[in-house]
C-alpha cells in the first residue's frame, strides 16, 4: 500500500474497509452462534466467540489510534510539555510490554539509563510513544528471535532513545512509507502479524510535538532500529 494522507478519498475508503471488514466477521460469528444455538458444538462456539472478540478488539484499537493521531495533529487533548524522567518511563513501558515479549520468547534488554536523564514531553504522551515502539518491535519479531534492546543517551541538547529489534526488517521499497497512517508492511499483512498501521504515525507525531524527531534504519530479514530524538529536559520546558 502506498502513502495515504488524511484528506484523500482513498485514505478514508481504506480506513472504512479496515473497520467494516472485521466488524462483518464479528457479526457473522455472533449470528452463527445465535442461529445454531444448542446445535453448535461447544468447541465451535468457543472458536467463533474468540473470533468475534479478536475482531472487535482490533477494530477498537484501530479507531482509538486513529482518533489519537488526529488529536495529536490538531494539538488537542495534550498535556503541557514538562521535564519527564526517562528511566522511569522506559521501565514502565518495558513492564507493560514484557508479557507479549515472553509469549514470543523474546528478551527485553534495557541498557543502563542515567536516572538523572530527562526529556521535554508530557508523561502520558511519552509513555504512549514508548509503548507503541516496543509493541512494534515485538510484533515484527519472530518467536525466539534475538532480543529487543532499549537504550538512551544524551546527545548535546537532545536525548536519543533507541529501540532495536532482530525481527523481519522492512523491505527497502517500504521504508519511506512506514510512518504514513495505515501503512502496513506487506510481509506482515500476509502472515497476519500486522497491527493497526498507526503506531509509527502516532510515535512520529508525538516526537515532533515535543520538538524532536524520529528516524528508522532497517535491513530486510535482519531487524529494525528506531531512533527518537527529544529535547533534553534541562533545555526545554521546566517542570
Amino acid at each position: 500500500m502506498g502513502k495515504l494522507p488524511p484528506g484523500e478519498p482513498h485514505f478514508y475508503s481504506y480506513l472504512s474497509h479496515q473497520i467494516r471488514s472485521p466488524l462483518a466477521t464479528a457479526s457473522f460469528s455472533l449470528q452463527t452462534i445465535q442461529r445454531m444455538d444448542r446445535k453448535l458444538p461447544e468447541a465451535d462456539r468457543q472458536k467463533l466467540m474468540q473470533t468475534a472478540i479478536d475482531r472487535l478488539l482490533s477494530t477498537q484499537d484501530l479507531v482509538k489510534k486513529y482518533f489519537d493521531l488526529e488529536a495529536i495533529r490538531a494539538g488537542l487533548a495534550l498535556a503541557e510539555v514538562e521535564r519527564v524522567g526517562l528511566a522511569r518511563a522506559v521501565k514502565a513501558a518495558v513492564g507493560a510490554a514484557r508479557p507479549a515479549a515472553q509469549e514470543k520468547g523474546i528478551e527485553l534488554v534495557v541498557h543502563e539509563i542515567d536516572e538523572s536523564c530527562t526529556v521535554s514531553a508530557d508523561p502520558a504522551g511519552l509513555q504512549t510513544m514508548l509503548d507503541l515502539l516496543l509493541d512494534n518491535a515485538i510484533r515484527y519479531s519472530e518467536a525466539g528471535a534475538g532480543p529487543v534492546e532499549i537504550e538512551a543517551a544524551a546527545a548535546g541538547e537532545q536525548v536519543r532513545i533507541t529501540i532495536r529489534d532482530h525481527g523481519v526488517g522492512i523491505p527497502a521499497d517500504e521504508r519511506e512509507e512506514v510512518f504514513e497512517p495505515l501503512h502496513r508492511v506487506h510481509r506482515a499483512e500476509s502472515d497476519g502479524t500486522a497491527g493497526a498501521g498507526l503506531g509509527l504515525s502516532i510515535a512520529k507525531a508525538l516526537a515532533e510535538r515535543y520538538g524532536g524527531g524520529i528516524r528508522l534504519e532497517s535491513r530486510d530479514s535482519q531487524g529494525t532500529t528506531v531512533s527518537v530524538h527529544l529535547i533534553a529536559g534541562d533545555k526545554g520546558a521546566d517542570s
